[in-house]
């Protein structure tokens, strides 16, 4: 998540400070990600604070007050996180906040020459094609990724744990601001190069991001 915008309108309307905006904002945007397949958001505090440059003290009261405010709804078994029914029709979503440019693009676009339609078109597919390039290229979409990665990662490692293998090096990431230009690729060298075997298949898995000394 690289910025939030935030309509002062509907904050005062759900009468949420800055800070609490901004938490709701994140939650709904790792909610609701298109490429997120479970529908909540389970980012860690750890996480959330970094994003923000809390301490996890104040992301854990800052949930709470949201949960309180009925603004947030969280699982109580999982602990995962989702925005309301309030949130969802007080504010905006981003793509209907932008939907008057595009409808604007799109009815400039009949009228422009026919080097600017293949123009529009070809960035079109630039778009297309960095949005898949770019899924594991930020840590962030990486954890939001994590089930399919799993799923992936699974036939060609079938000694190994594999979530296991995400989580350490979740916690190595975050611990040592590590970053890769494919997560992906680098969780699977991880497992590759698994010299001691410590990634070895568990009886049950837990997905808890716990460190685990490398």
């Amino acid at each position: 998540m690289s910025y939030t915008h935030i309509r002062h309108d509907k904050r005062k309307e759900l009468k949420l400070t800055i800070h609490e905006y901004c938490l709701a904002d994140l939650v709904y945007q790792l909610s609701t990600n298109p490429e997120n397949e479970v529908g909540w958001c389970y980012a860690s505090k750890e996480w959330i604070a970094g994003q923000f440059e809390f301490s996890r003290r104040t992301v854990v009261n800052l949930i709470n007050k949201l949960v309180e405010k009925g603004i947030v709804y969280r699982n109580e078994q999982t602990s995962h996180l989702r925005t309301t029914s309030l949130w969802n029709q007080t504010v905006p979503s981003r793509g209907e906040e932008f939907s008057k440019g595009v409808n604007f693009l799109h009815s400039n676009r009949e009228l422009s020459s026919q080097d600017g339609c293949e123009l529009s078109s070809h960035n079109n597919n630039i778009l297309d094609s960095n949005k898949d390039n770019n899924i594991y290229n930020t840590l962030n979409n990486f954890i939001q990724e994590r089930e399919r990665v799993v799923r992936e990662l699974e036939p060609k490692f079938k000694d190994k744990d594999i979530g296991k293998a995400f989580d350490t090096l979740v916690d190595y990431c975050q611990a040592k601001n590590k970053k890769y230009k494919n997560y992906k690729s680098a969780l699977s060298n991880w497992l590759r190069n698994d010299d001691r075997n410590q990634f070895s298949k568990l009886p049950t898995k837990t997905n808890n991001y716990q460190s685990i000394q490398l």
